[in-house]
């Protein structure tokens, strides 16, 4: 994961469509307070899909492990959510007074060639469990 940071409420995202970015003003793996936020391109035209291709499709409940340095976090989705670009919900995205949680943004919706992706693909994971990696 790349560090990514905000330009006018917008956030960065990591150039390489093959790299997930992490908001660096936001809390960390594993934390029980507050979100960590992920951003990540949707495809590619000359490298193909990226790492949250199957964002849309995710079920609630699936489970997934996290990993990072010296921790792996068990999480679940507890929603998928497709919303336009100008109605992203900023306050309740990269809330930090709430329980931990992480929220994976990447494209979706309708795809226009002149215009690109124009939704938001925005998945909400709650923590199932926390545990030190070996």
């Amino acid at each position: 994961m790349l560090p990514v940071g905000t330009v006018d409420r917008v956030l960065e995202i990591p150039p390489k469509p093959w790299d997930v970015g992490w908001w660096e003003d936001g809390v960390g793996l594993g934390s029980p307070q507050g979100t960590v936020v992920l951003v990540a391109h949707l495809d590619s035209a000359e490298y193909g899909k990226g790492p949250f291709r199957n964002a849309v499709t995710l079920p609630p409940g699936a489970r997934m492990t996290l990993t990072g340095p010296g921790i792996a976090s068990a999480y679940q989705v507890a929603s998928v959510e497709t919303c336009g670009k100008e109605v992203l919900p900023y306050e309740e995205l990269f809330a930090q007074d709430g329980p931990g949680r992480v929220v994976p943004v990447t494209c979706g919706g309708a795809y226009r060639s002149s215009a690109g992706w124009a939704s938001n693909v925005v998945v909400t994971l709650t923590p199932v469990s926390t545990r030190s990696a070996d």
